[in-house]
């Protein structure tokens, strides 16, 4: 993974799991998309999961971002999940309607 982007960290923590810390906006996410997709190339299970939980603003880029990265794992017979996700992505996602679309999981909801 190449050096953090302005504003964002990915972290590889573990196969098929991304964790993203900070801002993802117009300045960071087309190597975002870069590396998602990456990673579900990369990644022999089934599910990739992004942890989001530390990500502090999401904008319309980044969602674009992660609607495209589900489309590009659905064609590839994966699932992207957004895991953890903070309150202010899960809001953002909300709004726009995006919620049923990905499979979020939290530990907060449990």
């Amino acid at each position: 993974m190449p050096p953090a982007q302005k504003g964002l960290s990915a972290l590889w923590l573990r196969p098929c799991h991304v964790e993203l810390v900070g801002e993802i906006d117009i300045s960071n996410s087309a190597q975002l998309g870069s590396d998602l997709c990456d990673a579900i190339n990369g990644c022999d299970a089934r599910d990739i999961e992004v942890d989001m939980s530390g990500v502090a603003f999401i904008d319309s880029t980044g969602i674009n971002v992660l609607v495209a990265a589900h489309r590009y794992a659905k064609d590839n017979g994966s699932h992207l999940i957004v895991h953890e996700p903070s309150e202010r992505v899960t809001n953002t996602l909300a709004l726009c309607g995006l919620l049923p679309l990905f499979n979020l999981t939290s530990r907060r909801h449990h």
